[in-house]
């Protein structure tokens, strides 16, 4: 969880109210947690999904 003082909370507000368009089958991680990895990654350079995975 994140530390008391920490902006990830409302980091991950902004993106809760998005409509998940996975297959239920395909839910293995949150939407937001999904989200907000993949702007981290964006913003240390990874340059499409393969790098983000990485």
């Amino acid at each position: 969880m994140a530390e008391p003082g920490s902006k990830l909370p409302s980091f991950v507000s902004h993106f809760e109210s998005l409509t998940d368009p996975r297959a239920l089958k395909a839910r293995k991680h949150l939407l937001t947690d999904v989200m907000a990895i993949a702007v981290c990654a964006i913003l240390c350079s990874a340059d499409g999904p393969t790098a983000i995975h990485r």
